[in-house]
């Protein structure tokens, strides 16, 4: 699909009854773009006398799809606010307003949010508080009691959210291929056993320090296009593996964002964390994979091994890779 950035800016106009002939000019910043899938623009729009070095008076995210899931995203969106909005006390998570779906352009208009980015946050040496918050906010979510979004177990979550799937990765490098067929045995098993026994929640499904901003007390939570329901230990997991991947000295982070959530949620999740934790290393072996990059296969086995370790200090196959 080719994405039309100026009509995204006519229907942002329109939306604000903005007439295009005022004095004003508008400036497009592509954020991302994923090819024949989606791209995302910062419109920011500007008085045309104001000087070259001015804020924009208006700005908003523009998200361009190449199908209708867009419109999935926007109505899920305003399901979960007005859950959020019914809470008794102010949440401790946010997100941004969804002005409106075009379902010409497949795209949907959002607030721009202005807080602080997690990413700066942890520089911060009071970076506990905040991650104490994040944890709560997560747990927030995941105590909503909504019907939207599909169920899904760790059989859709591979399917989904790894790309390219792990059996593919065997294909291609099959001196792993007892690895990750154990890896994934071992995931499903274990499913199995707790299976019909714990509450499915609403998943964020990709929850990392890039999606999260703090403003007025509270977590901003941005991208919802992977929502479903399922266990929320995959969420927790997909966080912790982020944080150990992304800073060195971890621990203390994990350990504030974890006491987070639970003083919100339930501790009992802690015991299905190291399955989640798997799932996220593996899936980032198979990124190391798509995107290559230097010392690709050094990282891609790291991460293999890391997901292995995730189980058990035992190593749950008894072959040594070579």
């Amino acid at each position: 699909m080719n994405f039309n950035v100026e009509k995204g800016a006519e229907a942002i106009l329109k939306f604000m009854q903005i007439d295009r002939s005022k004095d004003l000019r508008w400036e497009p910043d592509i954020l991302g773009i994923t090819p024949h899938a989606r791209m995302v623009v910062q419109y920011s729009f500007y008085r045309r006398s104001a000087s070259s070095d001015s804020e924009p008076f208006l700005r908003f995210i523009g998200k361009f799809y190449a199908d209708k899931s867009g419109q999935t995203t926007y109505q899920i969106m305003q399901d979960l606010q007005k859950s959020f909005n019914l809470a008794k006390k102010r949440s401790p998570l946010t997100i941004p307003h969804h002005h409106f779906y075009d379902p010409d352009l497949h795209l949907i208009i959002q607030q721009y949010v202005e807080g602080i980015p997690y990413v700066k946050l942890v520089e911060r040496n009071d970076y506990p508080e905040y991650f104490r918050l994040a944890g709560r906010a997560l747990a927030f979510l995941h105590s909503q009691d909504v019907s939207i979004g599909e169920k899904k177990s760790i059989n859709n979550h591979l399917e989904e959210l790894i790309r390219p799937h792990p059996m593919k990765l065997c294909e291609e490098l099959p001196q792993y291929r007892y690895l990750i067929e154990a890896l994934i045995k071992e995931m499903s098993e274990r499913e199995k056993t707790w299976q019909g026994k714990i509450d499915n929640a609403p998943l964020h499904r990709d929850f990392h320090l890039r999606q999260l901003f703090y403003l007025e007390e509270q977590v901003w939570l941005i991208d919802w296009d992977l929502f479903a329901n399922g266990d929320p230990a995959l969420d927790v997991g997909n966080f912790v593996v982020y944080l150990k991947t992304h800073i060195v000295k971890c621990k203390p982070v994990i350990d504030a964002f974890l006491e987070g959530y639970c003083s919100f949620g339930s501790s009992t999740i802690l015991e299905r964390l190291p399955v989640y934790e798997g799932l996220a290393f593996l899936r980032l072996a198979c990124k190391r994979f798509r995107l290559k990059g230097d010392h690709w296969k050094e990282k891609l086995e790291d991460m293999l091994l890391q997901s292995e370790a995730s189980f058990s200090e035992k190593s749950i196959f008894n072959k040594v890779l070579k």
